[in-house]
């Protein structure tokens, strides 16, 4: 092999790499809003292995869904809950890092709602309990 391929060929072997093996953030579940949800709720569905306590329940090192918002969207309410256990919610993104737990007020399921800023936010789905935790994310354009 000539010496001027070598670089050349290491190069594609170190871009099949990086295309057989994505990275972390590239695996996370992305859901892109424009101006609304689509349908309306947006519901999904998933497994929280809990890690360690994150002072907002036993949160899991991964994000659960990444939401990329195109512009300033007036209300959104995200709520999460659980199939055993109290489900928490925590979501952190351009303006900040925010932790719900259930409560009397929301139904005994977590819920941040509000104004929400153009930007990435990244939504991550804990229990108060430790362990394997089944949950539902609901994204919803609508007040209750």
């Amino acid at each position: 092999m000539k010496a001027t391929t070598r670089p050349l060929v290491a190069l594609i072997a170190l871009l099949m790499t990086v295309a057989i093996h994505p990275t972390a953030n590239s695996q996370q579940p992305r859901i892109q809003l424009a101006s609304g949800v689509q349908p309306d709720p947006l519901l999904m569905q998933g497994k929280s292995a809990g890690g360690p306590d994150a002072g907002c329940g036993y949160m899991p090192t991964a994000a659960a869904q990444v939401v990329e918002i195109a512009s300033q969207i007036p209300y959104l309410r995200f709520t999460a809950s659980s199939d055993r256990g109290e489900a928490t919610l925590l979501i952190e993104g351009p303006t900040g890092r925010f932790c719900a737990f259930a409560d009397s007020y929301t139904g005994e399921n977590p819920e941040i709602s509000g104004m929400w800023a153009a930007g990435t936010y990244s939504i991550f789905i804990g229990n108060r309990q430790p362990g394997e935790h089944t949950y539902n994310l609901s994204i919803s354009a609508q007040p209750q």
